[in-house]
């Protein structure tokens, strides 16, 4: 049996590409569809776009470095913590067995009464007086703070009875018997 030539080249090709080392294959390319999102982010930034990373960091870089934690100081803001603390009173006006604010009673008549409500604004002693017909009455003095509270004693609450016509001007300071604003508060109530 003879070979023929045109089998043995083929042969003789076929063994040669055998005992070959094989080419390096590229990677398949990814189909746009395929790709994830990485990859396709990778591709967006590097190289071409690789100049906005630079200041995207440095932003994200002083965000992040800011000191959040301390607190700021009042004062810079133009809070003195010298100044004096404001005082607030409200009177509520007894009549008829009701109780009412000040402002939303018509007339108050000898007999009626007042109670007292006060705030400051930190926590400091405040004195309640009276300048009336008969000179200044003391009525008490109370630890008060920015909450709104009603003066009271271990009997109840403190109230004034007016007990005869003529103005009345109750006040609240942390100062006894001093009255400036706005470290004191006042009301006037005019009994015919």
């Amino acid at each position: 049996m003879s070979a023929d030539p045109q089998t043995t080249r083929d042969v003789d090709a076929l063994t040669r590409r055998l005992l070959s080392p094989l080419p390096e294959l590229a990677p398949p390319l990814w189909p746009e569809e395929e790709a994830s999102g990485f990859e396709r982010l990778r591709a967006w930034v590097w190289p071409r776009h690789a100049w906005v990373l630079v200041p995207a960091l440095a932003a994200l870089m002083l965000v992040v470095a800011r000191p959040w934690g301390q607190a700021p100081d009042d004062s810079i803001r133009g809070v003195n913590p010298a100044a004096p603390v404001w005082v607030s009173l409200d009177l509520l006006v007894q009549q008829d067995g009701a109780v009412e604010r000040l402002g939303e009673v018509d007339t108050i008549h000898v007999g009626d009464r007042v109670f007292f409500r006060v705030a400051a604004g930190a926590q400091v002693p405040v004195s309640v007086w009276v300048r009336g017909p008969a000179g200044v009455e003391p009525i008490t003095t109370a630890q008060v703070g920015p909450t709104t509270t009603d003066l009271r004693s271990a009997r109840g609450l403190y109230a004034y009875r007016f007990d005869q016509p003529g103005r009345y001007i109750f006040m609240a300071s942390p100062a006894p018997e001093v009255c400036t604003p706005p470290a004191c508060a006042e009301q006037t109530v005019e009994v015919p």
